[in-house]
């Protein structure tokens, strides 16, 4: 994806380039890799074209502490689609909910993405919502609400098939289910996270960490 946006910035093909870089800046973001994403460059990330390349990085930057880069980009958004819904509606407000929870706010970032809750069904809002969601309410140690916010991505996987969030979400579960205290349900949902990033890097931080607790499991 940097390879793509690369030639495509160098043809001056700024849309696409933008896209391409917002996609890794946000697999990155989710598998752990915030290095990755605190050092792109501001001239990067932040004047980016377009609006959904434009919050997919914001987010990505407030899922990593960049909470000052974030909130800037989240405020030019808003000063350039003023009256956007999505604008209003989801992306701003997905923002801020993942800022609050890097700082530890869970609650507070379960009552921000209540603004979104409207739009769930359409497309794959409904993965990055209730994702975000569920990370919510593990922070807060609820184990089943976070269990149903993780299952409602998995028992929508059509909305999106190749989503990030579809693997991931079976780690979401597994952690949930520890937290319930049920070893057989959360030995589970590992091993069918681990089936199916068989083939990832095994470096990978988020990776690395669900192995550490997968051992720890008694």
């Amino acid at each position: 994806m940097r390879r793509a946006s690369e030639l495509a910035l160098n043809r001056n093909l700024k849309e696409v380039g933008a896209q391409y870089l917002a996609q890794q800046v946000t697999l990155d973001e989710l598998f752990g890799k915030c290095e990755q994403v605190k050092g792109q460059t501001p001239q990067r990330l932040d004047p980016i074209q377009g609006v959904w390349p434009a919050f997919m990085n914001a987010n990505a930057l407030a899922g990593c502490g960049e909470v000052r880069r974030a909130q800037a980009a989240s405020d030019q958004l808003l000063k350039r689609y003023p009256t956007g819904t999505l604008v209003n509606k989801v992306f701003v407000p997905i923002i801020h909910a993942h800022s609050e929870l890097n700082a530890g706010n869970a609650a507070r970032t379960v009552q921000l993405l209540e603004t979104a809750k409207p739009y769930e069904g359409t497309l794959h809002w409904i993965f990055r919502i209730d994702y975000l969601r569920g990370q919510a309410y593990l922070r807060e140690r609820k184990g089943i609400e976070a269990a149903a916010a993780f299952q409602n991505v998995l028992d929508h996987r059509g909305s999106a098939p190749a989503a990030p969030f579809y693997p991931l979400a079976h780690l979401g579960l597994a952690r949930a289910a520890a937290l319930q205290g049920d070893v057989v349900k959360a030995r589970k949902s590992y091993q069918d996270f681990f089936a199916l990033w068989k083939d990832a890097d095994p470096d990978i931080p988020i990776l690395v960490e669900a192995k550490k607790e997968y051992e720890k499991l008694q």
